[in-house]
């Protein structure tokens, strides 16, 4: 299936190419949520390191952020798996 996820504050819709809405809208789980806050986090540390020229802190926020869009992608998974598996 050919869609794209927009995330719009804490809701996530999937939609086909054509726009069409495939899931409708579903709230963000915890692993979404946390995962978002790991990624601005991450991006916050490693501007924060660029700014003071701290490059341990700019790794530190890079790996952050990576940790983040990984916990995120593990929620977005839960959260494809519990739709298809709702609307059985």
């Amino acid at each position: 299936m050919n869609f794209e996820k927009r995330r719009i504050g804490l809701v996530s819709s999937f939609y086909l190419k054509n726009g069409e809405s495939v899931y409708g809208e579903l709230k963000m789980n915890k692993d979404q949520f946390n995962g978002t806050a790991k990624d601005i986090a991450g991006k916050v540390q490693q501007a924060a390191g660029k700014m003071t020229g701290n490059k341990e802190q700019q790794i530190k926020g890079a790996g952050k952020q990576i940790e983040g869009k990984m916990q995120e992608t593990r929620g977005d998974l839960k959260q494809a798996v519990n739709s298809v598996t709702a609307k059985k």
